[in-house]
C-alpha cells in the first residue's frame, strides 16, 4: 500500500498511515491475536521518538534493590522472658523493609552472678525436700543427735513445705535466668536498648532507627 511504512518493535508490528501533507498520521498496531487496531494519532516527529523506545513486557516486574545488602542486624533478646515472638516479628519486618539485610537472633544471657545463683536453686530445693522427708536420719549423720526446732515446724506440714519450696524455687530460678534484654544492633552499633529505655521498640520506630543507621553508613540512600 502506497504511503505506508511498517516498524517492528519486539513481536508487535506497527502501521503508520499519513493523513495530511503536514506530517500527521494514524498509527495502527497489528498482532496475530488482534489483526488491526488503531493505536494513536500524532506527527511524524512523535512517531520517530516512539519508535526508539524499548518496549516493556507487561509481565516484567521491577527489580527490588538490596537496600540492606551487606548489613547485619543482631537482636539480643531474653529467651527465658518469652521475647522470642517479639524478636521474630521484628526480624520479619526488617527483612521486608530492607531487602538483603541479615537479621540474627541471639539469646542475651543474665549476668554471671545470676547464672551461678540460678544453678544453686535446684540444689537448695532438693536439700529442703530431703531434710523434710528424712531429717531424722540426716541430722545424726552430720553430728546433730537431735534435730533443730525448725525441722519439726517444716515436718508438721510436709506437703505444704515441699510444694512451697518447689514453687518459690522455680519462680526464683526463672527470675535469676532472665536478663530482660531486647538489644538491637545494626552493623555492631547499638540502635535500641530495652535495658536503657525500659520498653520495647515499636516497629515503625525500629525501622526508622535501622534505616537511619544504614543511611549514615552509606549503604542505603533511602531513609525509610
Amino acid at each position: 500500500m502506497a504511503g505506508k511504512s511498517t516498524s517492528a518493535l519486539s513481536n508487535v508490528r506497527f502501521l503508520v498511515v499519513p493523513i495530511s501533507p503536514l506530517g500527521s498520521w494514524l498509527l495502527f498496531t497489528h498482532t496475530d491475536t488482534f489483526p488491526l487496531t488503531v493505536l494513536g494519532y500524532g506527527s511524524s516527529t512523535d512517531f520517530a521518538a516512539a519508535a526508539h523506545e524499548t518496549p516493556v513486557s507487561p509481565t516484567q516486574k521491577p527489580v527490588v534493590g538490596g537496600i540492606g545488602l551487606g548489613s547485619t542486624v543482631r537482636i539480643d533478646f531474653c529467651a527465658s522472658c518469652s521475647y522470642r515472638g517479639n524478636a521474630a516479628t521484628m526480624k520479619k519486618m526488617l527483612e521486608t523493609q530492607f531487602p538483603g539485610i541479615d537479621v540474627v537472633l541471639v539469646n542475651y544471657p543474665p549476668s554471671l552472678p545470676k547464672r551461678v545463683a540460678a544453678k544453686l536453686v535446684p540444689v537448695f530445693q532438693v536439700g529442703v525436700m530431703g531434710i523434710v522427708l528424712g531429717g531424722e536420719q540426716i541430722f545424726p549423720m552430720i553430728g546433730l543427735m537431735a534435730p533443730p526446732p525448725w525441722y519439726y515446724t517444716l515436718r508438721a506440714n510436709k506437703f505444704g513445705t515441699i510444694a512451697s519450696t518447689w514453687l518459690l524455687g522455680n519462680a526464683l530460678q526463672s527470675f535469676l535466668q532472665s536478663s530482660g534484654a531486647f538489644e538491637v544492633y545494626c552493623n555492631d552499633e547499638l540502635v535500641f536498648s530495652k535495658l536503657m529505655e525500659a520498653r520495647f521498640p515499636g516497629e515503625i520506630e525500629l525501622k526508622d532507627l535501622v534505616g537511619r543507621r544504614l543511611a549514615n553508613s552509606g549503604i542505603s540512600d533511602i531513609l525509610l
